[in-house]
């Protein structure tokens, strides 16, 4: 399959683009979706990687050095396993999916936390510029073009990685405003919303079957409290008198008048 005229030049500004971040990665393991039938752009960059992988719909399954190419559709699923790539790279691609959010939830799955996505998309501006160049002067393919299914500014960008785990952590336009330049992250802590590890249990949670130190039966009263109607054993009625009082007007028995001579 033959390039078009203008695609090495195209080409050589994604690269310029992306090999910065691919640097800061040196032993990364890189996925290039929608490689290409030649995969160019993994054979460029191999000294940089540790290993790269590409995935077309009509790029040859080979395996050479550090290269391995699939071919498959990119419909809504990638044939990888989970946490499996520091970087996945889309240039000029993702223009042409039909399922874009399905496959952005596909490269968050494949994605180490703290891996990387790094992007480039035609922006709405570049509509009549390529349509012109295609068309007209048969510089870029216009079976390329004529597939281009959405044009994206960075509104578009947002409202699409809005609706995954991914963040937007550098965005900027380049040829001229033609065309996005993205790079999203996968946090590092990112864990399914209803999964938590299994030797975590929350902060305030006690066993089953424990009780707080302090903590006593319902119905137990503390050892030195009284019934609040009982009163102290040494205490007397109010209106009790001592055993040995008399009555202030008792007289002894026989003393109320003394005998008579």
């Amino acid at each position: 399959m033959k390039e078009s005229l203008f695609e090495p030049y195209l080409r050589q500004m994604r690269i310029q683009k992306v090999l910065p971040v691919i640097r800061q990665n040196p032993d990364c393991v890189l996925l290039d979706v929608g490689c290409g039938f030649n995969h160019k752009f993994l054979t460029t960059i191999e000294p940089f990687i540790r290993e790269g992988y590409g995935i077309d719909f009509k790029v040859p399954e080979v395996k050479t050095g550090k290269i391995t190419t699939r071919r498959a559709v990119l419909d809504d699923r990638l044939p990888f396993d989970d946490d499996l790539f520091d970087v996945v790279t889309m240039l000029a691609v993702l223009e042409h999916l039909s399922k874009p959010l399905e496959i952005v939830r596909e490269i968050e799955r494949i994605l180490k936390p703290g891996g990387r996505l790094v992007l480039t998309v035609p922006s709405k501006l570049s509509d009549p510029l390529l349509r012109f160049l295609s068309f007209k002067l048969k510089l870029v393919s216009e079976a390329e073009i004529r597939d281009h299914k959405l044009y994206y500014d960075l509104r578009e960008l947002q409202k699409l990685f809005g609706q995954t785990g991914l963040k937007i952590e550098t965005h900027r336009y380049f040829q001229l405003g033609m065309n996005n330049f993205c790079v999203v992250q996968k946090p590092l802590d990112q864990k399914p919303l209803d999964q938590k590890p299994l030797d975590q249990k929350p902060l305030d949670q006690k066993p089953l079957d424990q009780k707080p130190l302090d903590q006593k039966p319902l119905d137990q009263k503390p050892l030195d409290q009284k019934p609040l109607d009982q009163k102290p054993l040494d205490q007397k009625p109010l209106d009790q008198k001592p055993l040995d009082q008399k009555p202030l007007d008792q007289k002894p028995p026989g003393a109320a008048h003394p005998p008579r001579a």
